[in-house]
């Protein structure tokens, strides 16, 4: 108990380094707020309190993210590879597992006031072992995530670890991790200019376009969606290129198509759909209103992507890639599963939250 208590107290210290020089004093305490917090042993009432505090303080918010996080990765790694310096002198069996993380939490709080954690490398069992030959070796992460294969983040030395993806890419995962508020893509930006008609906006005509429209697509066949307010119409659908020439055409009885023929990566497109009411011709999108247009993801971005799914690499490495070229749909897809495996990770809901808001 007395290591546990100057353990404490070293989390203290480094609190008060960490709010600016801000002393220990209006913010939650470490053992009798923020662990039995994550443990879930507070009362209603207690909790209440503790949440009423974390909304408003950022310092204490930052310590129970790392705190969650640390659990996680202390249980993720009890049984196969328990993180380094923080194994029980003596096993107290899976049931314990709680006191057991408790005790370590209490053993390493400057580790966990710092938002760090200790990776032991593995012998390389799969493709996503980036030191194999290094088994006994110690590195300390700090910036995790947990993903479909494990934990995955940069140690001390700005090195990803966790999975396999090679330089260029990488430097897109290490610069996520560093900075999770990621910026619009260029290939978006262009496509959202004022003369870009609104996705989802409807047209005055009985045809409205769904999608897609202003997006980036990370198939070179995209499926085409429209609604209309006729039934048993037949619809005419052509796919031009920047200069508006017809790259495609079919007529067909639904409300969508899936482009026949593959688009070339990289490069922008517009579509349009038109049919014939009373007589008269109706096209969307109408005279009155921009060009539909979308681009196809470029080339080498689709490759990387296909040889990360061959290798099967998770959602943060996916995702990244598809922000990385403006395919913020399936991008979306792939952070919010991340999102979804790391609730407490202020990393993850920061990735989510960069594609959400286009």
């Amino acid at each position: 108990m007395e290591s546990k208590a100057i353990s404490v107290a070293a989390a203290r210290a480094l609190r008060r380094q960490l709010s600016n020089g801000e002393g220990a004093a209006g913010h939650l305490d470490f053992e009798s707020a923020l662990m039995p917090y994550v443990e879930n042993a507070l009362s209603q009432s207690e909790r209440d309190t503790a949440e009423r505090h974390l909304a408003e303080c950022a310092v204490c918010r930052r310590e129970l993210d790392d705190l969650a996080s640390f659990r996680r990765a202390f249980e993720a790694n009890a049984n196969a590879a328990p993180i380094a310096a923080m194994r029980p002198r003596r096993s107290v069996g899976p049931r314990r597992s709680g006191t057991r993380w408790l005790v370590a939490a209490a053993a390493v709080a400057a580790f966990i006031a710092g938002g760090i954690i200790v990776w032991r490398s593995r012998p390389a069992t799969t493709a996503h072992q980036t030191t194999p030959g290094t088994a006994s070796a110690s590195v300390p992460l700090v910036a995790i995530v947990h993903d479909a294969n494990g934990i995955v983040g940069l140690d001390a030395a700005g090195r990803l670890r966790g999975t396999s993806i090679s330089a260029p890419w990488s430097m897109l995962v290490v610069a996520a991790l560093r900075n999770p508020d990621l910026a619009v893509p260029p290939e978006v930006a262009a496509l959202a200019s004022p003369a870009v008609q609104v996705r989802g906006a409807s047209s005055k005509s009985v045809v409205s376009l769904i999608e897609p429209v202003g997006i980036v697509v990370a198939t070179t066949q995209p499926l085409l969606r429209w609604s209309s307010t006729l039934t048993r119409a037949t619809y005419r659908v052509a796919v031009f290129d920047a200069d508006m020439h017809p790259v495609v055409r079919a007529a067909v009885r639904s409300d969508s198509w899936q482009v026949s023929a593959p688009l070339v990566p990289g490069r922008t497109y517009f579509w349009e759909v038109s049919t014939v009411v009373n007589g008269e011709p109706v096209a969307a999108p109408g005279p009155d209103e921009p060009q539909s247009r979308f681009t196809v993801l470029r080339r080498d971005l689709a490759d990387a992507i296909a040889a990360a799914h061959a290798r099967g690499e998770g959602h943060l490495v996916l995702g990244v890639l598809l922000q990385s070229g403006g395919a913020l749909d399936d991008a979306r897809r792939e952070l919010q599963a991340l999102a979804d495996a790391n609730p407490d990770s202020s990393i993850a809901r920061r990735l989510l939250a960069s594609v959400q808001r286009r």
